[in-house]
């Protein structure tokens, strides 16, 4: 009999881990069940660009705020379970307006290996847009020892500018790139300026700080970049060929050169089908060098979810997905699905984010395997997505935390907008070890409802929640003046999860 109720706890624990663990699932533990929405001005917008992991276990999510009068960089910085951190910035919000101007726009943002938090877009200086940067201390203060008071500018191209910087990237001796669209005199190219770690323009960049590549005859949209380990630098967007936008990728050397040794002289064109429309929106690269880009394409009438795989020569890859394509259609009624945002789990499977027309505009997420083929274990038959509010969804941000859980940001134009950031479980940190953990126990376990908790002396300011399998919460208590908690909950499987000022564990239960 005892072997049997063992073995009865043991399969339990099982069933119980795997469910919580499942991916694509949204994480309840996370703001309210999974979803945080930050309120940042309560006349105007505020758009929600990028996210970023922290080491600390905290989430940094830049973008920019308009308050009906001006624009300017936005920074909020949130714990572990969503709470807005109030010890960042002011209440945990940071503002830059460049060079004191009204129209201060940040689309994307990259941590040094410091910790400094620098964030690239554009800004208008009265005739034009021109790139800028700007670079916060780790507590969310603007740091005054970077460029002019801590920013710095350089208009791209000829003058009226038209600049948007859309990609940013820091190489390994701490030189920051920003990439993204030149425009000028009807035309839109490829261009980047590159700056010193004190924010300085660097005259060595190709033409006095800046490089520009027209590739096609009218358009072409860099809205990404990627820095190598070998610090040669990846552009990636689209052109347009004829009636039709094609993925593009092209590589430049340490310098600004382009690197003719990549695909055809420096310069890779992807179409995926005749007259289709791909827009390449973001890339990243696996451990084996090998490249993914893309975003979106438009073919038979609708919008996909579309990526690719190039070598490190720039040649497609057709191992990968179909011919070196993977596409998916969530099957919504309008046929509207935007990737935006690539990431990788640290298994190499591929995330891929946007937004998606499903059950009305909504933030979507698939998942990819290594071979680019759709994975059913993810979510709904290899989807995942969430209506925040009755307006236009964009998902813009995206990245995979130390749990390989799956954090995107993005807004709902609403109006007042917010900061929105959904945290979605990875599957792949499982919790076994948890339960093991010398410093972390439930005991006894299982148990009628009534349990006590071991939790490190160092931790300070705990708080439990437990969540049933289908991710409900059910039971919270905070700022625990003991370890004994009584729950009353019924017969089941459970996931405790216990919050302290520096960590976040999960522990399978079970009540019998």
């Amino acid at each position: 009999m005892k072997i049997k109720k063992i073995l009865t706890f043991v399969l339990s624990l099982f069933v119980c881990v795997q469910a919580f663990s499942q991916a694509g699932i949204i994480d309840s533990s996370f703001g309210t069940y999974g979803v945080v929405a930050t309120p940042l001005s309560t006349t105007g917008t505020a758009t929600c660009r990028n996210i970023l992991s922290l080491n600390t276990g905290k989430y940094l999510a830049t973008g920019f705020i308009n308050d009906g009068t001006t624009i300017e960089f936005a920074t909020v910085r949130y714990n572990h379970d969503g709470s807005v951190d109030n010890l960042y910035g002011m209440s945990g919000l940071s503002k830059v307006a460049i060079n004191g101007g009204q129209y201060s726009y940040a689309y994307c943002s990259a941590l040094q290996t410091d910790g400094k938090l620098v964030m690239g877009g554009d800004y208008y200086d009265g005739t034009g847009y021109s790139f800028a940067v700007s670079r916060l201390t780790i507590d969310g203060d603007l740091d005054t020892t970077f460029g002019n008071g801590g920013f710095s500018t350089l208009g791209v191209g000829s003058a009226p500018f038209n600049n948007y910087g859309y990609g940013i990237g820091i190489q390994s001796d701490g030189k920051i790139i920003l990439a993204g669209i030149v425009s000028n005199a009807g035309t839109a190219d490829f261009g980047m300026a590159r700056f010193n770690s004190n924010g300085s323009v660097d005259s060595t960049f190709g033409n006095n700080g800046q490089v520009v590549t027209a590739i096609g005859t009218s358009t072409d949209n860099c809205y990404s970049m990627k820095i190598q380990s070998d610090d040669k630098i990846l552009l990636a967007g689209d052109i347009s060929i004829g009636s039709a936008y094609v993925f593009t990728c092209v590589r430049y050397e340490i310098d600004g050169a382009i690197d003719s040794s990549f695909a055809v002289n420096g310069i890779g064109t992807y179409p995926m089908g005749a007259n289709d429309d791909d827009y390449g929106y973001d890339i990243t690269i696996q451990n084996d060098k090998k490249i993914l880009f893309g975003g979106t394409s438009y073919n038979n009438g609708q919008y996909d979810f579309t990526i690719l795989r190039i070598d490190s020569t720039g040649t497609l890859d057709n191992s990968f997905g179909t011919n070196g394509f993977a596409s998916h259609d969530f099957n919504g009624t309008m046929g509207i699905d935007n990737g935006r945002r690539i990431a990788l789990q640290s298994d190499g499977k591929i995330i891929v984010s946007g937004r998606t027309y499903v059950i009305g505009s909504a933030f979507g997420l698939c998942r990819f395997d290594e071979n680019g083929m759709i994975d059913p274990t993810f979510g709904t038959n290899g989807v995942s997505y969430k209506q925040v509010a009755s307006a236009q969804h964009e998902g813009f941000g995206l990245t995979i935390d130390s749990n390989d859980d799956i954090v995107l940001c993005g807004s709902a134009r609403t109006l007042p907008d917010n900061f929105y950031v959904l945290r979605y479980l990875g599957g792949l940190n499982t919790g076994i070890n948890e339960i093991t953990n010398t410093e972390w126990h439930v005991y006894p376990n299982p148990n009628n409802g009534s349990f006590s908790l071991k939790i490190d002396s160092n931790d300070k300011e705990s708080n439990v929640k437990i969540f049933d399998l289908t991710g409900n919460l059910v039971y919270v208590k905070d700022n625990l003046s003991n370890s004994k908690i009584q729950s009353e909950l019924p017969t089941g499987a459970y996931i405790v999860q216990i919050t302290t000022s520096a960590n976040v564990k999960r522990v399978p239960m079970i009540i019998q």
